[in-house]
């Protein structure tokens, strides 16, 4: 089954041995999982802050206008939202979000927000977290990582044999 895979990637990562026999380079996958990872490890750490010290309160509506902004093809403009909150720490805040035309709230309105105190973060409470999706990522992406050294490590150790 492996060997089929193998057969699936392109050329670029295997080395020509010699006319019939090429090898698996874990080289280049290696670089692009270790970019993966860096990337989940930034989206993980992001959704482990909002979980240990985000915290939850509610947010008075203070302006809304309409932007020019879309969110995509058929959809219309967007309502930039002034918002603020009084956080314990560091006393009132205020934060701005783009949100749909027909949103449900207007100015004066409260909603409940997760925000990270001391900083200028915020998002609408309820916004799901992908903690467990990143994390999973990230951590399959590391053990990847580490299976593709390890063959980069034999490699390098049949070919120093080799040579003596």
């Amino acid at each position: 089954m492996f060997e089929v895979l193998l057969m699936l990637l392109p050329d670029i990562f295997f080395d020509q041995i010699d006319e019939d026999r090429r090898e698996f380079n874990p080289f280049i996958p290696m670089a692009i999982v270790l970019g993966l990872f860096v990337v989940s490890g930034v989206i993980s750490f992001n959704e482990i802050r909002y979980a240990i010290w985000g915290r939850t309160t509610d947010a008075t509506i203070v302006r809304m206008k309409e932007t020019a902004f879309s969110a995509g093809e058929g959809e219309g403009p967007l309502n930039e939202i002034v918002f603020n909150w009084n956080d314990t720490d560091d006393g009132r805040r205020e934060d701005v979000f783009l949100q749909p035309t027909d949103w449900a709230y207007q100015t004066g309105d409260t909603f409940e927000i997760d925000y990270l105190p001391g900083v200028k973060k915020s998002r609408i409470a309820g916004t799901p977290l992908y903690a467990k999706i990143s994390l999973g990522f990230f951590f399959g992406l590391g053990a990847l990582a580490l299976i593709l050294f390890a063959m980069l490590w034999r490699k390098g150790m049949r070919k120093e044999v080799s040579h003596r």
